[in-house]
């Protein structure tokens, strides 16, 4: 079947009415620009339960339509984890294993990985020392040369500290001892609109280490750390942190558990994003101990509101470091050193103490191993294959590599019950989209595009993460999903839902565009600044408000804001491809990893023979435009949502 209804149903044969097969098309009113085609949005209720039907439901037909030898897995794969056989290891299975670890696979990957048979093709995708890439670091902007720390988030406080005579943002004091407050103003806005820029700028340097990486298995854990131990920027509100979990979550992608949690237990961004920071002895904050134990270790209902208070007093003593802001430091005077009982057992314990016994729960190894079952299998595991995985998890002293590794092996990976069953997430459908059209930069609007569809890279809705699953899917996000694909091959959407908000997780005031702006209410921060009590006075918000957005303006880079350009046919070069039916195979072959119907098959042929004749010819000008038609229909295709 294919979104929008330009085929009925993947089982029905019928033709549409106009000469081209293809609904909504025809030689006959087709606009004259080549780069513009005008097709229909229509009614999206059939594809939302198409879609969510191939995810939910075991499926037989689950190859690819290029290799009819390979014989989809046996129904007792389903829960094993023993190994695949080699005899069994085919390019198919190879495309399933990239999809889901790589965000999708290109062709030499698949060829290299197809050829070492299963145990090695695994092993060399996991073996991220030895395939580790000299990929460009963050380019950090000017930001924090101009508004130094202390950072001060809150204009009330950097008021109050200017008027005490303090230094504020880099201000220093005028003769009569105050610091010019205009210019503290000016800092106020230029440190907000600047650390939103440098958070989109952030946002998509990381997408871009996804899109460009040689094999992304690295990247792919990242954002897997990143949903499990969830922080929020706008909560943050400072992009430095946020850069400097992700390179946490980096050093630890296949790492050891039990050294994660520590540090994650010590990190700024979280901190900050749960008020760990002024938790001392006697005035415990309870966020941490409380999400630790519930999302982050052993889930709900493995704990008592006892073992929270608790654990609470012993993560006690953290502050931020107070010239840099960026580690957190232990202060022995702020941390309860008493005596405290948690999970039953007894004594002064501290962080570390804490983290030690949390691992000792049987049920922390097998949340653990839930979460990365559900992430990169599917949902509802068998209680037994989670006892399986906590056995190896506990025997393998927490590593996460040996437990990935017997998952991306295990014939329950290749089951029937497992390829298909995932709906990609927004930003893997946008990443993996580009990595298979062959482009090396995303296109300018990729924050926009993902916020509508539903994900944005450091604005994860809670402190729980995305939902995920069937929630990326209804009448809504679909439509975006095709209106994306329709841009990015040039194409004029007929319906953009301007205007709509798509993403639950990210408010208005922390939207950025694709000019790294803030899309913030100017007026809003200033009504702030006055209601926390700062009114009056000898200072101009419009004023200071132009002045930040102007040079925070200054600090794009000028390839952030264009798009791509890219060529389809460059796609067959040097495959020998000259046939309609070749074409569509090679393309099925490369964007699809679950079997399409035969009528979709067949339609797709008589859309390439349409328009080509039966045979590409070398240097036909209609090539390009052909193939970027055929791929608009593979790629809204309720088959290329899913993994």
């Amino acid at each position: 079947m294919l979104i929008g209804g330009r085929l009925r149903a993947s089982g029905d044969r019928r033709v549409p009415e106009s000469r081209n097969p293809v609904r909504g098309i025809s030689t006959v009113d087709r606009p004259t620009d080549p780069g513009l085609v005008e097709l229909d949005l229509r009614p999206r209720l059939l594809l939302v339960v198409g879609a969510l039907l191939l995810c939910s439901c075991p499926r037989r037909d689950v190859l690819t339509s290029s290799s009819p030898e390979v014989a989809p897995a046996p129904e007792a794969w389903i829960g094993d984890l023993s190994p695949i056989p080699s005899a069994a290891w085919s390019s198919e299975r190879v495309a399933h294993l990239l999809e889901r670890v790589a965000f999708g696979g290109d062709a030499a990957n698949a060829r290299r990985l197809t050829s070492l048979g299963p145990e090695a093709a695994v092993d060399w995708l996991l073996d991220l020392d030895s395939r580790r890439e000299s990929l460009p670091a963050f380019a950090d902007g000017r930001l924090f040369e101009i508004v130094r720390p202390p950072l001060h988030p809150n204009p009330t406080d950097a008021f109050t500290r200017a008027l005490e005579g303090e230094e504020v943002y880099g201000v220093k004091r005028a003769s009569d001892g105050l610091p010019p407050l205009q210019e503290v103003l000016e800092r106020i806005y230029l440190r907000r609109y600047g650390n939103q820029a440098e958070t989109l700028r952030l946002e998509r340097w990381w997408a871009e280490r996804m899109l460009v990486a040689t094999c992304p298995v690295e990247e792919r854990m990242v954002l897997f750390w990143h949903d499990h131990f969830a922080t929020r920027a706008s909560k943050v509100a400072d992009y430095r942190k946020m850069l400097l979990q992700i390179g946490l979550f980096r050093r630890h992608a296949l790492g050891n558990f039990r050294e994660l949690l520590r540090a994650v237990l010590r990190d700024p961004a979280l901190s900050v994003f749960l008020d760990h920071c002024g938790s001392v002895k006697g005035r415990a904050v309870e966020n941490l101990a409380r999400e630790v134990m519930e999302l982050f270790v052993l889930g709900v209902g493995h704990y008592t509101e006892a073992d929270v208070r608790e654990m609470a007093r012993a993560l006690t003593g953290w502050t931020l470091d107070p010239e840099t802001e960026l580690f957190c430091r232990f202060d022995p005077e702020r941390h309860d050193d008493g005596e405290k009982r948690i999970l039953g057992e007894e004594g002064r314990f501290g962080t570390d103490d804490v983290v030690d016994i949390l691992l000792r729960q049987p049920q922390a190894a097998r949340h653990l191993v839930t979460c990365l079952y559900e992430s990169f299998v599917r949902e509802d595991p068998s209680p037994r294959v989670i006892d399986g995985l906590a056995s190896l998890l506990e025997r393998s002293n927490w590593e996460i590599r040996p437990v990935l590794r017997t998952l991306l092996l295990s014939r329950d990976f290749y089951s029937t019950a497992t390829i298909g069953a995932q709906i990609k997430g927004p930003v893997h459908f946008v990443v993996s989209t580009c990595r298979k059209l062959g482009l090396t930069t995303l296109p300018a609007d990729f924050h926009a595009v993902c916020s509508r569809l539903g994900q944005v890279l450091g604005y994860p809705p809670s402190v729980a993460g995305w939902d995920e699953g069937r929630s990326w899917i209804n009448t809504v996000t679909l439509e975006e999903r095709e209106v994306f694909v329709r841009r990015l091959l040039g194409f004029s959407p007929s319906s953009p839902a301007r205007g709509r908000r798509h993403s639950p997780g990210m408010s208005d005031h922390e939207s950025v565009d694709a000019e790294g702006l803030a899309s913030v209410s100017l007026e809003k921060i200033g009504r702030d600044v006055s209601r926390e009590g700062v009114r009056g006075g000898p200072f101009d918000h419009r004023v200071a408000r132009r002045k930040a957005a102007v040079r925070v303006s200054e600090w794009l880079a000028p390839s952030e804001t264009r798009s791509p350009r890219f060529e389809l046919t460059g796609l067959l070069a040097g495959t020998g491809t000259v046939s309609a039916d070749e074409v569509v195979s090679a393309f099925l072959e490369r964007f699809v990893t679950l079997r399409v119907s035969e009528a979709t098959r067949e339609t797709l042929v008589a859309l390439v023979k349409d328009r080509l004749g039966e045979h590409r010819r070398a240097g036909d000008p209609r090539t390009e435009e052909v193939l970027r038609e055929l791929a608009l229909f593979i790629l809204t295709l309720a088959e290329y949502q899913v993994s």
